[in-house]
């Protein structure tokens, strides 16, 4: 990798369907903003912790210790129903079944690395969604515009 700073976590092909299967399994169960699925998350992501090679530990070892400053993910599953032609609106999108599939398979990834994140702002005139990792060596980087950005 020529970045020193980033690195790739390739799945196999069993757990690439693991976390299929577990993604599904927590978006069945309402997704990542229901009560106690953190608790379900956790778990799946131990027992997927077990399949992985001492090369992919490595991995989330350097990420986990603030060696990495992103981790990205190869061979992962992904949703086969069709994209729409148009976006929904935002209250229809975040209940829509690939929404939810997304946002458990984020939950189960960030247990991996044990991280957590996901963020929900409203406002009067619009909703936010954001979903990322914080690390406990992230360092706050103070701007005039905007004092809550961080950087780790």
């Amino acid at each position: 990798m020529p970045h020193s700073e980033v690195d790739y976590l390739d799945f196999n092909s069993g757990q690439s369907r693991a976390i299929a299967s577990a993604s599904l399994a927590i978006a069945a169960a309402g997704g990542p903003e229901v009560k106690g699925v953190a608790i379900q998350a956790r778990r799946l992501a131990k027992q997927l912790e077990k399949t992985l090679s001492e090369d992919q530990r490595s991995t989330l070892q350097r990420f986990s210790e603030g060696n990495l400053s992103a981790l990205m993910y190869r061979q992962m599953p992904f949703p086969d129903d069709p994209l729409p032609d148009q976006l929904p609106d935002i209250s229809t999108l975040m209940l829509s079944p690939r929404c939810q599939y997304l946002a458990s398979r984020n939950q189960l990834l960030l247990e991996l690395v044990r991280h957590h994140g996901r963020d929900r702002v409203q406002d009067n005139r619009r909703l936010l969604v954001r979903q990322f990792g914080y690390s406990p060596f992230a360092q706050p980087l103070v701007l005039a515009e905007d004092p809550l950005l961080v950087r780790g």
